[in-house]
């Protein structure tokens, strides 16, 4: 089945729609959907374990941005697919994230994230330490007998000395995916 075809499939739409592809998601494909009476983002993405992606987790997390005001409302999801209002809004680049101007827009903005999604955030909250990431990859390379398996140690020790200059540690929500693309401007001046 096409994404397409996927998207189709679903059953929430008004009439007749149209699929656009919009660029991005390294892990996901995102799609415009427009129908008689709304215009909607499709992600279709399935679990990725060995990343830690786990897409109900992404899922309860979208639904405590939108309660948190920072982020679209869920429409509709099914496994592998979530379906957001869409934002009339340009994703941000690299260059954009270091101008002063636009880095005083969007420290509140993960602030409030790390602060206001957890409030709204409903079931299960799984951790995402990247520091276990480091250690679960390392582990499957050691499993799968990687040609690096020599530079593993110096890897380690690194990521352990991070981890402890970096300590103590404030639990805190996180976005885990601070790309440039993932924050969206809409022109407000709000965030």
């Amino acid at each position: 089945m096409t994404p397409e075809d996927r998207i189709h499939a679903l059953g929430i739409w008004q009439g007749p729609i149209e699929i656009s592809p919009i660029s991005g998601g390294i892990t996901n494909r995102n799609y415009l959907v427009s129908d008689a009476v709304a215009r909607c983002v499709v992600r279709l993405g399935t679990d990725i374990p060995i990343h830690h992606i786990i897409r109900q987790n992404e899922l309860a997390a979208s639904r405590a941005a939108h309660a948190a005001g920072l982020s679209p409302a869920v429409i509709h999801h099914s496994p592998g697919v979530l379906v957001l209002d869409y934002i009339e809004a340009r994703a941000l680049s690299p260059e954009d994230i270091r101008t002063p101007e636009m880095l005083a827009r969007i420290v509140p903005l993960v602030r409030a994230c790390h602060h206001d999604i957890a409030r709204h955030f409903r079931g299960p909250a799984m951790i995402f330490w990247v520091f276990h990431v480091i250690r679960d990859y390392i582990a499957s390379l050691k499993e799968s007998g990687n040609l690096h398996l020599p530079l593993l140690p110096a890897l380690i020790a690194k990521a352990e000395t991070l981890e402890e200059a970096a300590a103590p540690f404030e639990i805190a929500f996180g976005h885990n995916d601070l790309l440039a693309a993932n924050f969206l401007d809409d022109g407000s001046g709000s965030g």
